[in-house]
């Protein structure tokens, strides 16, 4: 259970902060990334914009299949552009 609050804290403040930065939710056929990593991303049903990718870990994105080192260094160089980044 003390996982499942740390959890949904971790929700809530994630979602306080885009809106406190006022974090548009651009969808990612948007955000100008690779075939390859759009498929990936694609394929992996629940993200849809950057809002989901936000709420993931750099862990998480590891566990998504054909998500590898390129593709992770792509997502970290685009997020850059945004001045965000993803927690390891």
């Amino acid at each position: 259970w003390y996982y499942k609050i740390v959890q949904i804290m971790l929700v809530i403040k994630s979602i306080e902060t885009r809106q406190a930065y006022n974090i548009p939710n651009t969808p990612v056929d948007e955000m100008g990334f690779s075939k390859t990593l759009l498929n990936c991303l694609k394929n992996y049903s629940r993200i849809k914009g950057l809002h989901d990718i936000l709420y993931l870990r750099k862990v998480d994105l590891r566990n998504i299949k054909q998500f590898g080192k390129k593709s992770q260094e792509e997502m970290d160089r685009v997020l850059a552009i945004l001045n965000l980044a993803l927690e390891e």
